[in-house]
């Protein structure tokens, strides 16, 4: 109850800073209240859910009121001084209310009289708070919303913290011509919608940040003597290590070949420089999935210093395949499978069609 009175009132940030309270508490509620500002309460309820301690709408000579025995009696908001028609409780009837507490009736006044005057008038008439609302979640502002604080999430703070800007690498990217405009998502949350194999999504993850170590990314930083292709002597970049070189030219065209063969539209499927190291946003998934598969295969295959070729990939293809239809067999997913791989599959079975 302190908890979702405290959010939804004005607390004095000097007497919170002034507890003595770890560091981290305290730079917390700090924040919370720069990015959640408190709104005026409007009606008679959101007046009621008001804490009456250190809430800087309720000051006295300037300074916030405090009580430890109402406190402790668990008088901590309007709703636990007024009556059931909106009037604020006088002192004889707090004392018939909560005959254990002795206070002086004079700070007492005072204190009512601190409630602002716009929150006494929105009091008149309003009923008093239910069980249920006295438990309800607190409610939080955001884009104009009212949203209950229970529901948000650690991301919606870190958006608010940290500033929204594109990553260094896709500037980059950018300024070489893979502009992607307001889809640049897309191209982050690709690999894990096309493939569970973290061994694929880690592959695409550093291309998209350019931390994958070809050749001029290993001579910027002098781990080797030179930049240039080990193949055809061209400087060795991210699009000439998975595209442009001749060593893996020919590849592409016979995986572009084989994927046309199987689709619907006969040749809609080229595969570009940049469709090859992003994917195709209009290609299906498990196109894509296959395109991130190669990359992987020129990877092994560049590490053994051969050449990747349509027939050594067959097999890495055939491998992958078995692999998702005994998951998804043993799942009871068998339609889902189907369903992925339906452009490469005969019909009515679950066999493989990669010639």
């Amino acid at each position: 109850m302190v908890m979702r009175s405290i959010v939804n009132c004005d607390l004095d940030e000097k007497w919170v800073l002034s507890r003595q309270i770890p560091t981290f508490y305290k730079e917390m509620f700090m924040w919370f209240k720069r990015l959640c500002p408190v709104p005026e309460p409007k009606t008679g309820q959101a007046v009621r859910k008001q804490i009456i301690w250190h809430n800087r709408a309720i000051m006295v000579n300037r300074q916030t009121i405090s009580c430890k025995k109402m406190f402790e009696h668990d008088i901590l908001i309007i709703d636990d001084i007024v009556d059931s028609e909106g009037v604020i409780l006088s002192y004889e009837l707090l004392m018939e209310t909560y005959p254990t507490i002795r206070l002086n009736p004079l700070k007492y006044m005072g204190w009512c009289q601190a409630i602002p005057a716009r929150w006494r008038r929105s009091l008149i008439g309003s009923a008093p708070l239910t069980v249920q609302e006295r438990r309800e979640d607190s409610m939080i502002e955001t884009n104009g919303k009212q949203m209950p604080l229970t529901n948000l999430k650690s991301k919606f703070f870190y958006n608010k913290l940290v500033p929204c800007r594109a990553p260094t690498a896709q500037g980059r990217w950018v300024a070489e011509g893979a502009d992607f405009g307001e889809d640049w998502h897309k191209v982050y949350e690709m690999a894990y919608k096309v493939t569970a194999s973290t061994r694929l999504q880690s592959l695409q993850h550093r291309i998209i940040h350019r931390y994958f170590p070809n050749r001029r990314f290993l001579h910027t930083r002098q781990v080797i003597d030179d930049p240039f292709c080990d193949n055809c002597g061209e400087i060795d970049t991210m699009q000439h290590y998975f595209f442009e070189c001749s060593y893996v030219r020919k590849f592409w065209r016979g995986l572009s070949s084989m994927l046309n063969e199987r689709t619907d539209a006969a040749g809609t499927i080229e595969i570009t420089c940049y469709n090859a190291l992003f994917g195709g946003r209009q290609y299906a998934n498990i196109v894509n999935c296959m395109i991130l598969l190669a990359k992987q295969f020129i990877v092994t295959q560049h590490s053994h210093d051969t050449a990747p070729n349509m027939q050594a990939f067959r097999p890495v293809l055939s491998r992958m395949f078995d692999m998702e239809k005994t998951i998804a067999v043993k799942g009871s997913k068998v339609d889902e499978f189907r369903d992925r791989w339906k452009l490469f599959i005969r019909p009515g079975t679950l066999e493989l069609l990669i010639d």
